[in-house]
């Protein structure tokens, strides 16, 4: 037995005591990550507390605000306000809208012709909520019947209910009164209704930017008489504005002619030509051919190209009314017609057959690929809808250019002949092109 000195440890019991303290560290590692996240979820829970409750003092001071003053004198319709409580802003939205006494539904909506509550409701949002819902409250008033907090019975009501594409009504639309001034701006109902007016007839307006009415104008308006002790009731068509691409099926690298039109046409509007946008246009106008058409009302569109109306026209259907389907493209359908113009030592005519195919023969026999000239594409008159035809000029046309060029029949020329720079001879041929012969090719003979 050996005294006076310790006994050395035994190599196993140091490995041990260090394995110890690995998992020792990383339980305590663990416990640590968890009373952080249960600090960083009480501190969000603590702050998002104070921002409801924050939220729920401004709900009611609002209403209080609302049962301090009459139901006539209460702003109808939306009215948006901003308030900064503790470094956060929130938005308070306030809606008040007439009911009937014999309905729970907005006064556009109803049959009553007696105006008997205001109905107003709060809602408060803040910045980064997430999933959680904004707070909200209501009170309904009541209209009186005295001269200092009822309507005059010798007065009337109008009512316009603003409804976009799919028929839903429209909020944030600011809606305004002739002879009045007059406006509201719609809430979740879409309902605006101005109380108190004299017997007569009035224009509801609404013009506002980023949207437009069923014409395709930033403006639209109608007209709504109001009578004395009852509610007239009235709609607008109104909604935010769509735009609509449209591109040709052609081959790539085909030349579109300058000036061709296209035509729009819808369940509101009847169809008509495309203007050029400016910048600074309050109606539908395109941005070029292709390009896109703007400032349009959410609904189903057919585009067409050129003027004249074929049994097999030029057209694409797209239908823009879904908020999603803004930006869309349609394609419209055209035909391909080549040009090739050649040299030859004939009369330099060129008389085609036009057989709907495009296989026209030139007269005299044919040599080199001529120099470039401007073709003119001439379409077929036609007893209703292009009784004068139509015609678009292809400029630099050379052995080969395509064009594309509405359906129908067309005759194409070049200048033949030409003494001292003017024209004094046209070839030509003329060819019929559709949707069974969408593409064809003409050989235009010219002898300079």
């Amino acid at each position: 037995m050996v005294t006076g000195e310790c006994a050395p440890r035994r190599a196993e019991d140091a490995g041990l005591s260090l394995l110890e303290v690995v998992i020792a560290m990383s339980i305590f590692a663990v416990g640590v990550t968890a009373i952080l996240g249960i600090l960083v979820n009480s501190d969000d829970l603590v702050g998002g507390n104070i921002r409801r409750t924050a939220a729920t003092n401004l709900v009611n001071q609002t209403l209080e605000a609302a049962r301090a003053q009459t139901a006539i004198a209460i702003t109808n319709g939306r009215v948006v306000s901003t308030q900064t409580v503790g470094g956060t802003t929130y938005t308070i939205t306030q809606d008040a809208k007439f009911l009937t006494s014999n309905a729970s539904a907005n006064v556009c909506q109803s049959s009553g012709s007696t105006l008997a509550y205001k109905l107003v409701r709060v809602s408060v949002a803040w910045p980064q909520m997430g999933n959680v819902q904004p707070v909200t409250g209501d009170v309904l008033r009541a209209i009186g019947v005295t001269s200092s907090d009822g309507l005059d019975s010798s007065t009337g009501t109008v009512a316009v209910l603003i409804t976009g594409g799919t028929g839903l009504p429209v909020s944030g639309v600011t809606v305004g009164l002739s002879g009045t001034t007059t406006s509201q701006v719609t809430g979740s109902d879409g309902c605006a209704v101005f109380a108190g007016l004299t017997p007569q007839a009035y224009t509801v307006t609404a013009n506002q930017s980023g949207y437009v009415g069923s014409a395709n104008t930033a403006t639209a308006t109608t007209t709504i008489s109001a009578a004395a002790g009852t509610v007239t009731r009235g709609s607008l068509l109104y909604d935010t504005e769509r735009t609509l691409n449209f591109a040709f099926d052609g081959p790539a690298g085909a030349v579109v002619p300058a000036g061709l039109p296209i035509r729009i046409g819808g369940t509101y509007v009847a169809e008509t030509s495309m203007g050029t946008c400016t910048g600074n246009d309050v109606q539908a106008c395109m941005t070029g051919v292709p390009g896109a058409i703007q400032h349009l009302f959410p609904d189903s569109y057919t585009v067409k190209a050129g003027s004249c109306i074929e049994t097999d026209q030029s057209a694409g259907l797209i239908d823009i009314r879904r908020a999603a389907a803004n930006n869309s493209t349609v394609t419209v359908p055209v035909a391909a017609v080549t040009v090739k113009v050649v040299t030859g030592n004939g009369n330099g005519n060129g008389n085609g057959n036009g057989n709907g195919n495009g296989n026209g023969n030139g007269n005299g026999n044919t040599g080199t690929t001529a120099s470039p000239r401007t073709a003119s594409f001439i379409h077929a008159a036609q007893s209703t809808g292009c009784t004068s035809g139509e015609t678009y000029t292809t400029p630099n046309v050379s052995s080969g250019t395509t064009v594309l060029v509405p359906y129908g029949t067309w005759t194409v020329s070049v200048p033949a002949f030409s003494l001292l720079g003017l024209p004094l001879a046209n070839s030509t041929q003329t060819v019929t092109v559709g949707p069974s012969a969408k593409s064809a090719t003409v050989t235009l003979v010219v002898t300079n």
